[in-house]
């Protein structure tokens, strides 16, 4: 559906948006660089044997981009991005972000628990840069999150672990995009158990109108949402009760 401008904007129709042949979408990013062609990066799977349903052992990355800003419905076809190294698919949602050159970011966890990035290197939609690994196979993080800190002009990540109730990030440690800070940890969930699976879910990073960061994480067990609020623009989010 496609909003309208105007003082009273008015939603479209839902229309089909496709998918890759025979594919089955099992999760979606979606953000706007600074050329104003939006772009959708898709996980998806192919079922095996006729198989409809998911396996959820992960899939592989597809991503449209918009031909033209002015024409809602004007998106150019499927096509599949490379994959990160390694013999394990990506799984979870991918995380799309526009990092301070208006320029992509994406970021996608795989498998064996690594988790990878990789960025356009212009505004041209194919030149994707390689995959970098920012955290080791071995570790194991739900969905991420990742926005651009409008104070340092640096974009950071966070990761909750898909076993309890652990918080950690990695930042941009210089001018270059492919320059990270190693993941280490940002702070513990009140409420959340240090040794269930799935203790947290939902975590959203984004700046406020003073430019500090806020982050929100869920406690699917007790229904409660948590933020953490940066002090000052340029910190790192903590806690705020």
């Amino acid at each position: 559906a496609v909003s309208t401008d105007g003082p009273d904007p008015q939603w479209s129709a839902w229309s089909p948006f496709g998918r890759p042949q025979g594919a089955t979408v099992l999760a979606a990013a979606i953000a706007t660089p600074s050329d104003g062609h939006a772009e959708l990066v898709a996980l998806v799977e192919w079922p095996d044997d006729g198989d409809t349903t998911p396996t959820g052992d992960g899939g592989v990355l597809w991503h449209r981009r918009q031909n033209d800003p002015a024409t809602a419905d004007d998106w150019s076809w499927w096509e599949p991005l490379t994959q990160p190294g390694g013999h394990s698919a990506p799984v979870g949602t991918p995380v799309l972000s526009v990092h301070a050159t208006g320029l992509l970011e994406l970021f996608t966890r795989t498998s064996d628990g690594a988790v990878w990035r990789t960025g356009r290197q212009d505004q041209d939609p194919v030149s994707w840069g390689p995959w970098e690994m920012l955290v080791r196979p071995g570790y194991s993080f739900g969905d991420l999150t990742a926005a651009t800190d409008p104070a340092s002009w640096r974009m950071l990540l966070v990761a909750p672990t898909s076993t309890g109730n652990h918080l950690w990030y990695a930042m941009q440690s210089g001018d270059d995009p492919g320059t990270w800070s190693p993941l280490s940890p940002l702070a513990t969930v009140p409420e959340a158990s240090g040794q269930d699976a799935g203790a947290l879910a939902g975590a959203l990073l984004v700046p406020d109108s003073d430019g500090r960061m806020q982050l929100f994480v869920l406690v699917p067990a007790t229904g409660n949402a948590y933020l953490f609020s940066a002090d000052d623009p340029g910190q790192l989010p903590t806690y705020t009760q």
